[in-house]
């Protein structure tokens, strides 16, 4: 589905979320959740994401390409894929749980420097110019 919106929440029992948000503004994801599935989500028009919950049983793709990305909720998924043209957080409190392989590309990476920050990876292949 192709939107431009500011405020992004989508939740499904089974099934893929796949989403082009085209807005040239920021844009707060507060939940995207699959029962069953996977979830991609790609800011075309610029400025920065900021999420809350992301659930995939399957693989999380998220990609910014005028912004940064913050994942200041809770993320888990069984891959990740994160590319941003601007930098990648994950706040104070984010949550981040990937079983498998999480590929990050971002101009500055930021990860897992907070007390609150649960940060595991089955595997991580970063870049970072």
């Amino acid at each position: 589905m192709t939107t431009s919106a500011t405020n992004l929440s989508v939740t499904t029992i089974g099934g893929n979320i796949d989403l082009e948000n085209m807005l040239d503004s920021s844009v707060l994801v507060s939940s995207l959740v699959t029962g069953s599935g996977s979830v991609d989500l790609r800011q075309s028009g610029g400025g920065d994401l900021t999420f809350g919950d992301v659930s995939a049983s399957t693989s999380a793709t998220i990609i910014n390409q005028g912004g940064s990305v913050a994942l200041n909720g809770t993320l888990v998924s069984d891959s990740l894929a994160v590319t941003a043209t601007g930098s990648l957080s994950d706040g104070d409190s984010g949550a981040i749980s990937v079983a498998g392989l999480g590929t990050v590309s971002a101009s500055d990476i930021t990860l897992g420097d907070s007390a609150g920050n649960a940060t595991s990876f089955g595997g991580l292949i970063f870049t970072s110019p």
